[in-house]
């Protein structure tokens, strides 16, 4: 599946689940610079069960890299890694109460 597609399916998935719902979203923004390394306060976000989605930018994570160690519980996580470069990479964690 190309990326464009995926990322239709993605809105189109979200789209759906939230039409159906007048249950308000919430969302954030983090540019974590390096998952790995800012990790634990990254996952900090997640204890107060505050945000609903969560967007991610400059993980800095590589397809060699498992998802598993980044896994938070109730989410899923999508990601994208930037393969011929430094840096880059983005992420999405979705509460799997949203149907994702």
């Amino acid at each position: 599946m190309s990326d464009s597609n995926r990322n239709i399916s993605l809105v189109a998935k979200l789209k759906e689940k939230f039409d159906s719902s007048r249950k308000c979203v919430k969302m954030a923004h983090v540019n974590v610079e390096n998952l790995l390394v800012h990790k634990e306060s990254f996952i900090d976000l997640f204890h107060n069960n505050l945000f609903d989605i969560v967007a991610i930018t400059e993980t800095f994570l590589k397809p060699v890299v498992l998802s598993q160690p980044y896994n938070i519980d109730g989410y899923n996580f999508i990601r994208h890694d930037r393969e011929n470069k430094e840096g880059g990479g983005i992420g999405v964690y979705i509460k799997k109460s949203l149907g994702y």
